[in-house]
């Protein structure tokens, strides 16, 4: 995911302007599995995708590089973190290639995703991984093409319907080659539901996608949205970024409604990319990786802030209900992953940046490996429940944390680890669990 993020300096100064370090709260880490790059075993499990579990403790996630070609993998682990690699992506015979997305597992056990590369246009793939005697089989169920009839470089996971249909986004294709909302039937015809840009207040990069039970889906663009912000939140990026982007409903029908266009500034927050996650009774909440009041400042943009956490009530009303500080302190920064909601409505989730340990991220100047956060919606207090070290413990977590029946917290860093794998001296990433 970082080659598909920016890159952020922020100077010393205005890092650690903020006030005495927080205590991070008595979780017990566990570090369930060291990714090393060695043999079939991935590099790098990526965000914004969370790790899914099969309600019976085995879990499963991608990597965004390594495995037996180095395009990364799909691999599960059990109950025990015993980790196996199901598929390996070749990149080769219209296979894809990053599966950078979340999954996506039905009753039968097969297994569905997104690759951002790779496949025969070298615009991505929806693939189906199926389960046999002999291990996994792998099938291409759509291969982009661009164009206005089809998407190109699918970033989001995957939402599957009761009826077995799939639905996704992507960053481009489409009629205004802003990337589509799409359905894939189980035939395996594919529908556009949206193009975006066909509104001009649109947002672009869409990397969050969330459906409620009505069948509308919501939608987090990195970037993009009306001209007048189209410089606040200037990234340099894989893609060539611009605007603070927007939060999106779509119905069922295709009709689009922006719920929000982010500006970052004056406190609001810009760039969001992890998806949203709606309560009971129908808010909306989420993270935007830039704004706010915090003291962190990106090159190439008049948006300072560290990120936020905001809420859209049921009646539209948008409001940020935690700013991060900044990089001192101890409190993150750089919200990139989704949140989780447990059944009291506290907020969990996780930070790039800031915390504790010598791990340089987006911001320069070693200033922090990473938190993972509880937030109480009705208060606003947060509280850092770890720090990351960026050794064996894992650094720079960039995915969202997958919440189980027993309150324990399950997620991956994109760095960290064996110090000794990757030839960098950084590791390859983690598996890890979160604990009272």
């Amino acid at each position: 995911m970082k080659e598909t993020m920016r890159t952020f300096t922020v100077t010393l100064a205005l890092a650690m302007a903020w006030t005495q370090p927080v205590t991070a709260q008595t979780y017990k880490e566990t570090v369930l599995h060291l990714f090393t790059g060695l043999g079939d075993d991935g590099v790098n499990p990526n965000g914004p995708a969370t790790l899914v579990s099969d309600g019976a403790g085995n879990l499963y996630g991608t990597t965004d590089t390594g495995g037996a070609w180095q395009y990364g993998t799909v691999f599960r682990m059990d109950s025990t973190g015993n980790v196996t690699v199901l598929y390996s992506f070749p990149d080769k015979n219209g296979h894809g290639a990053r599966p950078i997305g979340g999954l996506v597992i039905d009753s039968s056990g097969n297994i569905y995703g997104t690759t951002l590369r790779g496949g025969a246009n070298r615009n991505g793939t929806v693939f189906k991984l199926r389960p046999t005697r002999r291990g996994y089989a792998s099938q291409v169920l759509h291969d982009f093409a661009g164009g206005t009839n089809d998407g190109a470089i699918p970033l989001t996971g995957l939402i599957q319907d009761s009826e077995g249909n799939l639905y996704g986004a992507t960053f481009d294709g489409g009629t205004m080659n802003a990337g589509v909302l799409f359905k894939l039937d189980t035939q395996g015809q594919l529908t556009v539901i949206y193009s975006f840009g066909s509104n001009p207040d649109d947002g672009t990069q869409v990397a969050g996608l969330t459906r409620d039970s009505q069948g509308s889906f919501y939608t987090t663009s990195e970037t993009g949205g009306p001209s007048q912000y189209g410089n606040n939140c200037l990234q340099t990026n894989y893609f060539v970024s611009f605007g603070c982007g927007t939060i999106a409903k779509v119905d069922p029908s295709g009709n689009e409604t922006i719920l929000h266009v982010f500006t970052g500034v004056n406190g609001d927050g810009g760039s969001p990319i992890g998806p949203v996650v709606l309560d009971t009774a129908g808010n909306i909440y989420g993270t935007t990786l830039l704004g706010g009041t915090g003291s962190c400042l990106p090159p190439n943009s008049s948006t300072p802030g560290c990120g936020t956490v905001f809420k859209i009530d049921t009646s539209g009303n948008y409001s940020v209900i935690y700013n991060f500080p900044g990089l001192g302190g101890g409190r993150g920064a750089g919200p990139i992953g989704g949140l989780t909601m447990d059944q009291s409505g506290h907020l969990y989730g996780t930070t790039e940046d800031g915390g504790a340990g010598p791990c340089v991220g987006y911001y320069t100047g070693g200033l922090g490996c990473g938190t993972v956060f509880r937030l109480n919606t009705n208060s606003g207090q947060q509280t850092v429940m770890h720090w990351f070290n960026g050794k064996r413990d894992g650094g720079n977590p960039e995915a969202g944390l997958l919440l189980d029946s027993s309150g324990n917290l399950f997620g991956t860093t994109w760095d960290g680890g064996d110090d000794k794998g990757c030839g960098r001296g950084q590791g390859c990433g983690v598996v890890f669990k979160l604990s009272k």
